[in-house]
């Protein structure tokens, strides 16, 4: 009886085994198809540094990604977090720099927005987890970001302020920062201003 059982187990166990194997090795594959893709339309060319946050980039990490910022989980975040996303739970931690990455990608890159295509955000976000920081990622997302309209901070914030993003002020940052949440609202100043207070507030909480 006492074989049997550990029979069984070892069975149950191999089965396992191969089971997470095929998943892991699947979603690797997939989410290196969407990695392709991204570096291909240039989401990924020339990876920045990984220096200490900006006025202004530590305003976009706290006040847009705060509660998930540098967060960790297994096999990544992103997957630690798909259970309670497809059960139709409200995580109330928003969406990590990664998943916004990965889902901007797929926009960008794939015409059919699938489950299949859901698979290979998941699957991007892990690797793009693995191969860069928080502070990486943001950069490198932020490059191809709209900004009521402009692209990218170097180009947003010389239009708006005629500075760079690293010389922002903490007023100027939260400005920036808000139309990355809502650009259209830049046609209006008493909704920017708002927004950009929200903005603010958001990333003091965080």
């Amino acid at each position: 009886m006492i074989r049997l059982l550990i029979r069984l187990v070892t069975l149950v166990l191999t089965v396992a085994v191969i089971v997470f194997a095929g998943v892991f090795g699947y979603g690797w594959y997939v989410g290196g198809q969407a990695m392709y893709k991204g570096e291909a339309a240039g989401w990924l060319r020339s990876a920045p540094d990984e220096a200490a946050l900006s006025v202004f980039e530590t305003t976009v990490a706290k006040g847009i990604f705060g509660a998930t910022w540098g967060e960790t989980g297994f096999p990544c975040r992103t997957a630690a977090r798909f259970g309670l996303h497809y059960l139709g739970q409200t995580d109330r931690r928003g969406l990590s720099i990664s998943q916004v990455m990965a889902r901007d990608i797929a926009y960008e890159t794939e015409a059919d927005q699938s489950l299949n295509s859901q698979v290979r955000q998941l699957s991007l976000a892990c690797l793009l987890e693995s191969r860069h920081i928080d502070t990486a990622l943001l950069r490198l997302w932020m490059r191809k970001a709209n900004f009521g309209g402009v692209t990218g901070p170097d180009d947003a914030a010389q239009a708006m302020f005629q500075k760079a993003p690293s010389e922002l002020m903490a007023a100027e940052s939260a400005k920036l920062a808000a139309l990355l949440s809502w650009p259209d609202s830049r046609g209006n100043a008493n909704q920017w201003d708002a927004r950009a207070q929200r903005m603010a507030d958001a990333a003091a909480a965080n």
